[in-house]
């Protein structure tokens, strides 16, 4: 009798399990897997507003943003790999920006100062040029010096500021510059660093003299900086996503699967990641967690990638973003960048990214309808084998011909200011600083500097601020122009900047 009940007891114990078993199962949305025209509909609206927006900031700001420039060129560079539709010509303009914004502190950098921002910022623009495909040049050869000197004697590169949770923290910033490194460090040759480190003997038995090639010296950076990540333990979801970065860019698998395993036990029941242990689940956190399991081999169709998707999911606006709160202090002055959300509006373009992102790397990878349409895409402009010169002719061969009325005005009022004032130092004969403004392509490719032009945006020309004298180029260094002179070249340079 007794074994009769105890036989009954386990049976409805059993039933009650499987019931219950039963009831979460269908309640667990890993059950169901994301269709790709679900993950298509919801990233489309999102990659909408982030062009949008980052255009926007363009035409506000001058300066070079992480979360404008950097996130929103890995993000459409990844949608171009996926066939989604997007201008081309915006995504140029934010690389442009880029660029433009490290060769304005292109001396400093050389210098081991860097600019506004230090590790975090250099190592952001890097980041993005690198997800571009843009080439190694003299500009990004000085940010690498930079990244070379900068922090040296702690064996880490510090973090700069406390705007958590983008830079809060010193494994965030020192992985930025290990990857700045790995993606642009070139040897004497000019060969990439990553070919030429292979073959560096250990670091630690170089001594100063030994390391002045920059293969040895980058090498010695990677060694300090990897005893010093061994000593610290991530404590929050940021730190853990970039020590996973940082494990993919030392070459460590076992380091690799363990900050996997550690981002995978941190996932909420709701499937999200929270920024912090004491925080709920959002975007950035989440899309940035998923990114980083993609970016370093953990399949999308595992069950913590599909929580994941399926709590983006539900947390999208219907306009197609994702907002976070912010948690940091404003350091500028508000404005509004055409994204949604208002002081949360930097924080939450870059969760959009983040988790556009992660969708994209849940689509499927081999799709020969994808793989066609991406290999008719024209090369962008950087990819081209003239590199940023061919980058100058693409936006001279995108101008309309020049109308009979703008040739007369061109050579009756800027061939006169340009040959006069500037062509005795940026001629034919002589070219200060790599500059020639005798020809329209020297001009858009521009010196040592960056392009000379931007036609149609005076506000961004560095002509213009130069013999504007508001920056730290001031041209003609003797003979100021008059006020009407700076007149004209801004009126032709808005133009379109015409050219016989």
């Amino acid at each position: 009798m007794i074994r009769t009940k105890v036989v009954v007891g386990w049976m409805w114990l059993l039933g009650i399990g499987l019931f219950t078993h039963q009831l979460l199962h269908a309640a667990d949305p890993v059950a169901d897997v994301v269709p790709e025209a679900r993950l298509r509909e919801a990233i489309t609206p999102a990659l909408k507003l982030i062009e949008y927006s980052s255009a926007v900031y363009l035409r506000e700001r001058e300066c070079f943003s992480c979360h404008h420039q950097a996130m929103s060129i890995m993000t459409l560079m990844l949608a171009r790999q996926h066939s989604f539709q997007f201008d081309h010509a915006n995504l140029t303009a934010q690389v442009t920006r880029s660029i433009e914004h490290l060769q304005r502190g292109e001396e400093q950098y050389r210098l081991g100062k860097g600019q506004g921002g230090g590790v975090d910022t250099a190592g952001y623009a890097l980041l993005g040029l690198a997800a571009a495909d843009y080439p190694p040049n003299k500009t990004t050869d000085a940010v690498v010096e930079y990244l070379l000197q900068i922090h040296a004697e702690s064996r880490r590169w510090n973090c700069s500021s406390n705007r958590p949770p983008t830079e809060a923290n010193d494994i965030t910033t020192s992985t930025l510059a290990l990857r700045g490194l790995a993606e642009f460090a070139r040897s004497a040759d000019g060969s990439p660093q990553s070919d030429a480190v292979a073959s560096a003997t250990d670091a630690k038995e170089k001594t100063a003299s030994d390391t002045k090639d920059v293969a040895q010296r980058v090498a010695q950076r990677r060694s300090d900086c990897q005893k010093w990540l061994s000593s610290k333990e991530p404590v929050d979801t940021e730190e853990r996503v970039f020590r996973l970065y940082a494990a993919q860019t030392l070459d460590q698998p076992d380091v690799v699967k363990a900050m996997q395993q550690a981002l995978i036990e941190s996932q909420q029941s709701d499937g999200g990641w929270a920024q912090t242990s004491t925080m709920t689940s959002d975007a950035y956190a989440t899309g940035t967690a998923l990114v980083a399991l993609a970016s370093s081999g953990y399949a999308a169709t595992e069950p913590v990638y599909k929580r994941g998707l399926h709590y983006l999911l539900a947390d999208q606006k219907p306009d197609g973003s994702w907002q976070v709160a912010t948690r940091s202090k404003p350091i500028q002055k508000y404005f509004e960048s055409g994204f949604p959300h208002g002081v949360d509006q930097f924080l939450s373009i870059s969760a959009t990214c983040w988790s556009s992102m992660a969708m994209m790397h849940a689509l499927p990878k081999e799709s020969a309808n994808a793989a066609s349409a991406v290999s008719q895409l024209p090369p962008l402009p950087w990819q081209k084998p003239d590199g940023n010169a061919a980058l100058a002719a693409s936006v001279s061969n995108k101008k309309s011909p020049a109308t009979p009325e703008q040739i007369e005005f061109f050579e009756r009022e800027i061939r006169p200011v340009l040959i006069e004032n500037c062509a005795g130092c940026h001629g034919s004969e002589k070219q200060s600083g790599s500059l020639r403004v005798d020809q329209l392509e020297s001009l858009l490719a521009g010196g040592d500097t960056g392009p000379a032009i931007v036609p149609g945006s005076p506000e961004r020309s560095l002509l213009v601020k130069a013999i504007k004298r508001n920056d730290e180029l001031k041209m003609p260094p003797e003979n100021p122009l008059t006020a009407r002179k700076i007149e004209l070249l801004e009126q032709w340079i808005t133009m379109g900047a015409p050219w016989p």
